[in-house]
């Protein structure tokens, strides 16, 4: 059974199925999210008998004639992780972090992995990341150049980097307030 949402804007009645909504800039959509295309950027990735499609540190996976937001298997392997991923050690393996998922660098990729023993010590919260919302229709492009700029100036306010190889996790707080600052200046919702 589909949802459907309508909306009174200004004496226009707007009414969406959630599953035909494209994924919006600057949102992370949960596992089980369903899009009908995938972001321009997306790459072709494979782990075993699974093939998925990657970008910006989601996974999407072919149903039928939409892609819906999964976790991978253990073992695929990406070239590249987005920005604000973490790092740490445990023992003597490095491990990285994004979106949920664990990977380890082997060669020029990154390769998803069981989440370590401890690991949870190392991991933000899910619930401390930033909701970011353009509200002012700013395109993709924009986007990015402003979570970028914001990245460079909260890092230089802060001293926080979430990409350092061991962060200072005591000043994540206060990086997340300068990102949200940031972004709220140029016409983003933070949440």
């Amino acid at each position: 059974m589909k949802t459907t949402v309508c909306i009174l804007a200004t004496a226009t009645l707007l009414c969406l199925t959630p599953h035909v909504l494209a994924n919006p800039p600057g949102h992370r959509p949960p596992v089980g999210y369903v899009v009908n295309r995938l972001p321009a950027k997306h790459v072709r990735v494979k782990g075993g008998r699974h093939s998925y499609f990657f970008h910006d540190g989601l996974f999407y996976e072919r149903r039928g004639k939409s892609y819906v937001v999964v976790r991978p298997v253990v073992g695929v392997r990406v070239g590249v992780l987005p920005a604000g991923y973490i790092s740490f050690r445990i023992g003597p393996a490095r491990y990285f972090h994004f979106g949920g998922t664990f990977y380890v660098k082997d060669g020029d990729d990154y390769v998803v992995v069981d989440a370590p023993p401890g690991a949870e010590q190392y991991v933000s919260n899910p619930s401390e990341d930033l909701i970011i919302y353009p509200a002012e229709g700013q395109s993709e492009e924009q986007i990015s150049r402003d979570r970028y700029e914001c990245h460079r100036w909260a890092f230089e306010t802060t001293g926080f980097d979430p990409s350092a190889r061991d962060p200072d996790y005591a000043l994540k707080p206060d990086y997340n307030r300068a990102m949200s600052a940031c972004l709220e200046a140029r016409g983003y919702v933070i949440r």
